[in-house]
């Protein structure tokens, strides 16, 4: 919408796209030289009751597959794919823990919402992803 507004079509949109990429790329590359270089660093992090739920954010990335799948069919559907089974792992494994017990209250933020939401971009995105459809019976 915005693209047409200013009068560039669909190039603002693609450009935000790619810039979103881009940054995804970056900082994924970021991310697994510190977990090469500090495994104990991200292992605290992810047993961390707080800052573990931000790992959510990485598995909503990987929704980018709604962007990249009008260039690459292939691309799209296996980070759709990703996504989606990193986002439900990490969705049960968020709610495992906090059915275990034992957290402190001060814990509770709404930072635990973020990887039971991301539940939601599955079929946002997946909508759009152009998978074979089979016969029903």
């Amino acid at each position: 919408m915005s693209g047409q507004h200013y009068g560039v079509g669909g190039l603002l949109g693609e450009a935000i796209g790619a810039f979103a990429g881009l940054v995804f790329v970056l900082l994924t590359l970021g991310y697994l030289s510190k977990w090469v270089k500090h495994p104990e660093a991200v292992r605290a992090e992810f047993n961390h009751p707080v800052a573990s739920n931000f790992f959510g954010t990485v598995t909503i990335a990987l929704l980018l597959s709604a962007v990249a799948a009008p260039h690459s069919q292939l691309l799209g559907q296996a980070l759709w794919i990703l996504g989606s089974v990193l986002t439900v792992l990490l969705a049960g494994l968020v709610v495992s823990r906090l059915l275990s017990g034992g957290h402190d209250q001060l814990n509770a933020v709404p930072a635990w919402l973020i990887p039971g939401v991301a539940t939601l971009d599955i079929a946002v995105t997946g909508a759009h992803m152009p998978m074979p459809r089979t016969a029903r019976c």
